[in-house]
């Protein structure tokens, strides 16, 4: 449901890449994002999280280093990057926020 959600924004011009798929994540992946959304308008970065799931410690650290990169970045381009962590019940939101940006 998330995912065929986000996929939907694909005609629209965005590239959408999708982290979260079943198979066991590689070391290098443990902490990143569920989903990617880029446009030559907004690069989105989407932890989804659904029902009693929580963040574990790396996706903690990561959405800290991207939360504090997106403050603290002076450049205007750096306004472009959002960090999402959507749920069943925000995720239809979250994709309209980006299709508008």
């Amino acid at each position: 449901m998330v995912w065929e959600a986000f996929k939907a924004l694909k005609p629209y011009g965005f590239k959408v890449w999708n982290f979260s798929d079943n198979r066991a994540l590689r070391k290098a992946q443990a902490g990143w994002v569920d989903y990617v959304i880029l446009s030559n308008r907004i690069l989105a970065l989407i932890e989804c999280k659904i029902g009693e799931d929580t963040l574990s410690s790396n996706q903690t650290d990561t959405k800290s280093l991207l939360e504090h990169f997106i403050m603290d970045c002076p450049e205007t381009h750096c306004k472009r990057v959002r960090y999402y962590i959507v749920n069943e019940d925000n995720y239809l939101d979250v994709r309209d926020r980006i299709l508008e940006a």
